[in-house]
């Protein structure tokens, strides 16, 4: 048995008006270079959290290493504190 299939094209208007507006941003929303500097020194100091999560990375990595398993060395990138910038 063979079924008689049919396709169908999707109307535009359904899709052109889904809600979302685009931001407008002001001048006086940016950063100054100030603030940017302050944001970067207080992220750069050495803390418990980024030593555990250095600590906790390294040994995933090890472990993987001594296992030959790659996804356990990629899993251990995850965890690692340099990747928070990039998945948050």
């Amino acid at each position: 048995d063979i079924m008689h299939l049919e396709s169908t094209k999707p109307l535009l208007s359904t899709f052109a008006g889904d809600g979302r507006k685009k931001r407008q941003y002001k001048i006086t929303d940016r950063r100054s270079v100030e603030e940017i500097y302050q944001i970067v020194d207080e992220q750069s100091h050495l803390t418990f959290d980024y030593l555990l999560n250095i600590c906790v990375a390294g040994l995933i990595a090890a472990v993987g290493l001594l296992s030959d398993s790659g996804v356990t060395v990629v899993a251990s990138m995850l965890v690692s504190p340099l990747m928070g910038p990039i998945v948050c």
